[in-house]
């Protein structure tokens, strides 16, 4: 085999490193935004935020996976960027014909966060399958930056919530609610831990009788804890929802493991659920707030709203709203909007609904060329989940289609260079889990 020049190996040592430098990005962005642009919490919807530092890094990285990419010259990568580029294009042209005018900088803009997911999965299922590690060494290391990434972020949130700092989760109607640390995006964070969650429970739980040493155990306890706590403080629908659906899930499949692995996966979740509880009582006395009546009051407002504004708006957040006015305008445009799109530049704000924002900004040939790619993995990971049924591919399946029933009605993952990052990361590390080989992880086969 014909070994890779050094500068490819130098950029895949790097992009292995890019991992554990990413989670800081977006803490360091909030905090950009939040102390020295002053964006308070009542801007977040409507402040131009224009160019910041970690956009800049991110879009510069994009060129980087870009030029990795050319490298690899696979005919399959080129062809899959190529469709993507022809829908922006064809999305701006529709735009002129439909509005009279171009909005270059929002659809560029727009479109190079869904590029940037889209060419993660060609960047780092060559990373990951060529690093030389055996199958056994490289769900070892991932499995540890998976608990790093948890610990890192959630460990911001929780101290930004005890000393009354950062941004609330909601400030509308119903007052100020949450927590979600210097996260300018709450959907975002929120979406990354329940993404991630799930495998590093599963993960200890797997474990629990292998492992030796108490430092070792709180090693593998400590991101569950964080994570837990950090998703109450945070105090969405999302959040809840996640934390109930994860309890439930595995809990129900470490009960059916009795007889097959033992004690030893409940064992896991019992500890996971007593260490939450504890982390809790130590940030209940740290706190100078009410952290049970700031969490109580959040898991109620989803009930209050439903009460008083209906069910859809409790669940949606008025996001139907602007669905329903922008699939008017989508459907008076005539076939050409049909086919490709009212554009991204002729809408002032998004519907938050990624499948929905595709069909409107890209039309038909948008819906299929932007896609397909997550079509064709998603369908491969469903199938290799049931294949190879155990705790941690029920916990893979559980977060994953959690997220992408989050993205489809509520959420923002393909538009987000934050939680598309660790969706586009889930599919590959599942890719790992279910392949007998690291190669198996290949978007393409040959």
């Amino acid at each position: 085999m014909k070994e890779k020049p050094r500068f490819l190996r130098s950029l895949e040592h790097f992009f292995w490193v890019f991992l554990f430098i990413n989670p800081f990005l977006d803490i360091l962005n909030g905090v950009y935004l939040n102390l020295i642009q002053r964006v308070g919490v009542l801007d977040v919807e409507n402040a131009v935020i224009g160019i910041t530092p970690t956009l800049v890094l991110r879009m510069l990285l994009l060129v980087v996976f870009a030029v990795y990419v050319l490298c690899g010259r696979d005919r399959r990568d080129i062809l899959t960027a190529a469709g993507i580029a022809a829908a922006l294009v064809l999305s701006m042209i529709s735009e002129y014909r439909f509005t009279g005018k171009l909005g270059y900088f929002v659809d560029l803009q727009y479109m190079a966060r869904f590029a940037f997911n889209i060419v993660l999965f060609m960047v780092y299922s060559r990373v990951l399958a060529g690093r030389g590690w055996s199958r056994e060494e490289l769900l070892a290391r991932l499995d540890r930056l998976i608990r790093y990434t948890l610990f890192v972020l959630t460990v911001s949130i929780l101290v930004s919530s005890v000393l009354g700092l950062g941004y609330s989760t909601y400030a509308d109607r119903l007052g100020y609610r949450g927590s979600r640390g210097f996260f300018y995006a709450g959907n975002d964070i929120t979406a990354i831990l329940v993404l991630l969650l799930p495998a590093a429970m599963a993960g200890y739980m797997q474990r629990y009788r292998q492992l030796r040493g108490v430092w070792t155990h709180i090693r593998y306890i400590a991101p569950v804890a964080t994570t837990v706590n950090a998703l109450m403080m945070i105090g969405s629908k999302t959040a809840f929802l996640a934390l109930a659906a994860c309890a439930a899930v595995l809990l129900v499949c470490a009960v059916c493991l009795l007889r097959r692995q033992g004690s030893g996966p409940l064992l896991g979740f019992a500890w996971c659920v007593l260490a939450s509880v504890v982390l809790f009582g130590l940030l209940f006395l740290l706190s100078s707030a009410n952290l049970l009546s700031q969490i109580a009051d959040s898991f109620l407002a989803t009930s209050d709203l439903a009460e008083n504004e209906g069910v859809g708006s409790a669940l949606f957040s008025g996001r139907q709203v602007k669905l329903a006015k922008q699939l008017a305008e989508f459907k008076s445009g005539g076939v050409l909007v049909w086919l490709f799109g009212m554009g991204r530049g002729s809408q002032e704000f998004i519907v938050e609904m990624d499948v929905c924002e595709v069909l409107l900004y890209y039309g038909v040939f948008g819906l299929v060329t932007m896609l397909w790619l997550y079509l064709r993995v998603g369908i491969a990971f469903v199938r290799d989940a049931f294949r190879k049924f155990d705790l941690l591919p029920a916990a893979l399946l559980l977060s994953v289609g959690l997220v992408t029933g989050y993205m489809i009605l509520a959420g923002h993952i393909l538009f987000s260079v934050t939680s598309g990052f660790y969706y586009v990361f889930m599919f590959l590390y599942g890719r790992a889990v279910f392949s007998d080989d690291p190669k198996g992880i290949l978007l393409w086969k040959g």
